[in-house]
């Protein structure tokens, strides 16, 4: 996971904290997750820093307890730790956690598990979400929708090809659609409670807007523009969602009886 050290820089962090499209994300994940958090009574665990290394601490003041929060790159955890100084983060990696099993009353995990090579590290991960969850402990997790073709055809770019045209400004890895990812959550021991397709306008209509805007001397405009955006969330009612929606929300909750059968508990909530 080298790459994690090198890709990021204090310009890149701050380019990206500006984009229009990083502030349309963060106000519809957010949503997603604060709806769905309640008020947990124990610890809760965010699997990675990105969001709070660049300036959106939402999560954590929403969260009443203990807000807990790791990442494996250097740099963000720094720049993390600048923005939040007095928030518990450590450099850890989310397949090894050093927490203690049934620890924890909720975890976030905002787009952290679809970084991997290796689709074992997904499933692994999984696993290892579930073993320091309560029973009962909720996951919130999202993960690149494979079934949006933009993001299909993104994802089968090379790595390098991607960063030479600015595509992504990291490293992009394995990840899998609705049904493919409740069988992995029950397989871990969890029960799926909603699954959901969400963030619906087109990020390369988003990349674009933003300059447009600045270039053209409009940036006035792109509050209310970026207000406009979430109305997009409409499309996650529509039968076409999945092939709109960037990410594949999900909650899902420890089950009292630890690993489930197969396929068991999930139903089709995707459909």
């Amino acid at each position: 996971m080298g790459y994690w050290e090198s890709e990021y820089s204090p310009g890149l962090l701050a380019s990206i904290e500006r984009s229009l499209w990083r502030r349309y994300n963060d106000m519809v994940v957010d949503d997603f997750v604060t709806r769905r958090l309640g008020s947990p009574a124990g610890a809760v665990l965010k699997t990675d820093l990105f969001e709070e290394a660049l300036g959106n601490d939402s999560l954590e003041r929403a969260i009443p307890t203990v807000f807990l929060g790791i990442d494996l790159s250097r740099t963000i955890l720094q720049a993390a730790r600048r923005r939040s100084p007095g928030a518990r983060l450590v450099r850890a990696d989310v397949r090894r956690l050093p927490i203690a099993g049934a620890a924890l009353d909720g975890v976030i995990s905002t787009s952290t598990l679809d970084h991997f090579r290796d689709p074992g590290d997904l499933a692994h991960s999984l696993n290892e979400l579930g073993r320091v969850l309560r029973p009962g402990g909720t996951l919130l997790l999202t993960l690149d929708n494979p079934l949006n073709p933009l993001l299909a055809l993104r994802n089968a770019l090379p790595h390098s090809f991607r960063l030479s045209i600015g595509v992504t400004p990291y490293y992009v890895g394995y990840t899998c659609g609705p049904a493919r990812l409740e069988r992995l959550l029950c397989e871990a021991g969890f029960e799926v409670r909603e699954t959901a397709a969400i963030l619906h306008f087109p990020r390369a209509v988003a990349a674009l807007l933003g300059p447009a805007l600045r270039l053209t001397g409009l940036d006035r405009f792109e509050g209310r523009i970026l207000g406009a955006l979430p109305r997009a969330e409409m499309l996650r009612r529509w039968p076409t969602r999945w092939f709109t929606g960037h990410y594949v929300a999900v909650v899902a909750v420890k089950s009292a009886g630890g690993r489930q059968a197969q396929g068991a508990g999930c139903g089709p909530s995707w459909v």
